[in-house]
């Protein structure tokens, strides 16, 4: 049985589980499970894609998961009331009482229900409503980019193209030297994010 540890819930770019297209928005709310299992600690993401069926005649829907075995828990936007332990992620209809993660398994008109029943969890009011952009600002040669691109995480880099093509989608902004920006700047060219400024300097060795 898997025992239920809590849940976040992430803004995160719809090329993280597909192509972008006219159905989703470019940021999906992912709906991330933490739980435990024979000792060990998983986590199982999942999205909701929108789409036509594959006749073209009317509107479907799939769930997308993607799940793996993890070290820590990490920080949790939302844990349990009670205790809760399933035998899947994945519910049928009417859902285990704290969240729905349904799929009708036809394949002519697939439809698919995804949603948090949030009486059945408590807020740490540690989630964010917004997506989080991190902007790494800071000396040249400093390992800015080194760190950036040593990510998971989808990298804008103003050296190269100052700021053509900086969209929401982005997860970090390098800040180089060649074009100088300030977070006002950045913030007029995006909207309905959280920047998060990161600053790098360089420490000095001394000698005693």
């Amino acid at each position: 049985m898997k025992r239920i540890k809590g849940l976040r819930i992430n803004h995160i770019n719809t090329s993280n589980y597909f192509e972008p297209d006219e159905f989703n928005d470019p940021i999906i709310e992912e709906f991330e499970f933490i739980y435990e299992e024979d000792g060990q600690l998983f986590s199982e993401k999942m999205v909701l894609q929108q789409g036509e069926c594959y006749s073209g005649y009317c509107g479907a829907e799939w769930i997308i998961s993607q799940g793996k075995k993890i070290n820590n828990i990490g920080t949790l936007h939302y844990v349990p009331k009670e205790s809760i332990e399933v035998e899947s992620i994945k519910t049928d209809y009417d859902g285990n009482g704290a969240w729905i993660a349904y799929e009708n398994d036809c394949h002519y008109y697939p439809s698919a229900d995804l949603r948090i029943i949030f009486d059945a969890w408590i807020d740490t009011r540690r989630g964010k409503d917004k997506k989080q952009i991190y902007v790494f600002i800071g000396p040249s040669a400093i390992g800015k980019s080194f760190l950036a691109h040593h990510t998971d995480l989808k990298v804008f880099e103003t050296d190269s193209n100052g700021l053509i093509g900086l969209d929401n989608t982005y997860d970090v902004i390098v800040v180089g030297n060649r074009y100088p920006m300030d977070l006002d700047t950045l913030k007029h060219v995006l909207s309905d994010v959280e920047l998060i400024k990161v600053k790098f300097e360089e420490f000095l060795w001394r000698e005693v």
